[in-house]
């Protein structure tokens, strides 16, 4: 897949973006993913591969998890859905190697990705603490001397519920 062009500025919530927009940013995500996935890598190589990505396109992903407003509309709810098949895929592979816990699933690779790439204030040393926060969730993914987690997984379903509940919200109050 090709990516569209990307918007310039992730969104806030003072702006009103199209789909286009969200696309544009899902785009750059899903040819990451298509690229890591011909390359051959899966599992927690795959994840860290992923999530070096986020961090490389960084203030180019203008996403809900990244506090933009959140689109459901058919296009956006796609996309996201494109990306966590590929994640999931990419674990599942891992678990199957024995290399990935059970636990772990692409809402929380989704999640790093959304945080890693949140700009922090703290000037140069920002890329070292992301850096970091990458190298420690793959280390925590892998199946090795695995401890519980302290909530079961989320689903994708409770996150596009969450996000369909957010916009109606918004649309309500006017925010």
């Amino acid at each position: 897949m090709v990516a569209p062009p990307c918007c310039p500025v992730a969104p806030t919530t003072a702006t009103t973006p199209d789909s286009s927009a969200f696309f544009s940013a899902h785009g750059l995500l899903i040819a990451a993913l298509d690229r890591i996935g011909e390359s051959g890598r899966t599992g927690a190589p795959a994840v860290q591969a992923y999530l070096k990505e986020c961090l490389r396109l960084g203030d180019q992903l203008g996403l809900p998890l990244r506090g933009a407003p959140p689109l459901t509309d058919p296009t956006s709810i796609d996309a996201r859905g494109r990306i966590n098949h590929a994640l999931e895929r990419f674990l599942a592979d891992g678990r199957a190697q024995g290399a990935v816990r059970a636990d772990v699933n692409a809402t929380d690779v989704i999640a790093c990705g959304a945080m890693i790439t949140h700009p922090l204030s703290h000037g140069r040393v920002s890329a070292s603490i992301a850096s970091r926060h990458v190298a420690l969730f793959v280390h925590g993914l892998q199946a090795t001397d695995a401890r519980d987690l302290p909530a079961p997984p989320i689903t994708r379903e409770e996150v596009e519920t969450a996000l369909a509940a957010n916009a109606v919200g918004r649309r309500a109050g006017g925010g």
